[in-house]
């Protein structure tokens, strides 16, 4: 069934014979509670239906019958154009929207009232707003040399990804003049930051540390701190790293294997009745919102109106 355009259909319309305009060039469909939600091949959105919390985007509370534009909101920092751009995913809960943009950010709109808009309140939003308005302070580490096993001469890899699989036999030596430091305004699927190099001065002030040392173990010389296995046991141990003078913090996931395994990630973004689920590029996942029925799994029943990474080692 075709749909019929509503307000501001433009570019994104056809006109049938009899005059009448359609929406077209679509990618993409969700539909929440009392509402829909399309995709066009120029990554805006519409939407249309129940609109009693906001929900549509487009900074009112009346119900549309036809496909309206979602708005930017008044947040955005981009060109005079009203709209939201750049949206390559979406999903849809009872009374809300989250959407992903190119750039890796998201940003939600609609009922807040189970901190489903992860924005840290509670109060609902017509237009969209920024998920996760909360900034933080990592360290990336962009020149490794990557060892798999004893027979590897050694793989340069740059960036270095937060997670890393070597055999028993094998071990990981990064540059340490070479850790950036990233700075990050908001919640990223794709982990996108501004960065700059790591000040030569503060080499030396960085303090590492492996969460399962029975694992592996990290040890420094000069500029080259050394990821190595004990060859004892096998599994996943964190590796920390943290600039002291400035706090800011990051991790490598190594995993030590006996037998051969291979991992697939991607990053995506789903969501529930009023809460939401984001797997990021570095395979971590992250729940925010009602947690009525502990859909969060986090352990508890604490509804969270911020971003929380799974912890399978939780309580049950």
């Amino acid at each position: 069934m075709l749909v019929v355009a509503g307000e501001a259909v433009g570019k994104d319309s056809t006109v049938d014979t009899d005059g009448t305009e359609y929406l077209s060039n679509i990618l993409g469909v969700t539909a929440g509670g009392n509402q829909t939600l399309v995709i066009t091949n120029n990554y805006e959105v519409y939407t249309w239906g129940g609109d009693e919390k906001g929900q549509l985007g487009v900074d009112s509370k009346i119900d549309r019958f036809a496909p309206v534009k979602v708005w930017k909101g008044d947040t955005f920092n981009q060109d005079e154009d009203p709209y939201l751009k750049n949206v390559i995913g979406a999903a849809m809960g009872a009374n809300h929207t989250v959407i992903i943009r190119d750039d890796g950010y998201v940003w939600a709109w609609g009922d807040n009232t189970s901190g489903q808009l992860g924005t840290v309140t509670v109060d609902l939003a017509k237009t969209p707003v920024q998920v996760g308005n909360t900034n933080s302070n990592t360290l990336s580490f962009q020149k490794a040399i990557v060892y798999t096993d004893e027979n590897s001469t050694g793989d340069t890899i740059s960036p270095l990804p937060s997670s890393v699989v070597i055999d028993k036999t094998g071990k990981i030596e990064i540059d340490m003049s070479e850790i950036y430091e990233q700075y990050m305004v908001g919640f990223n699927l794709f982990n996108k930051a501004d960065k700059q190099k790591i000040a030569s001065e503060d080499i030396a002030n960085i303090q590492y540390s492996s969460s399962i040392p029975n694992i592996a173990t990290v040890s420094a010389n000069g500029n080259t701190a050394t990821v190595m296995p004990t060859g004892n046991t096998f599994g996943t141990t964190v590796i920390t790293f943290r600039n002291s003078r400035n706090g800011y913090v990051g991790t490598i996931n190594v995993t030590v294997k006996g037998d051969k395994m291979e991992s697939i990630v991607a990053s995506s973004l789903t969501a529930g009745t009023n809460f939401h689920a984001a797997l990021k590029a570095d395979g971590t996942v992250w729940t925010w919102g009602d947690n009525t029925y502990g859909q969060l799994g986090d352990g508890t029943k604490i509804t969270r109106g911020y971003q929380f990474r799974l912890n399978s080692k939780r309580k049950r």
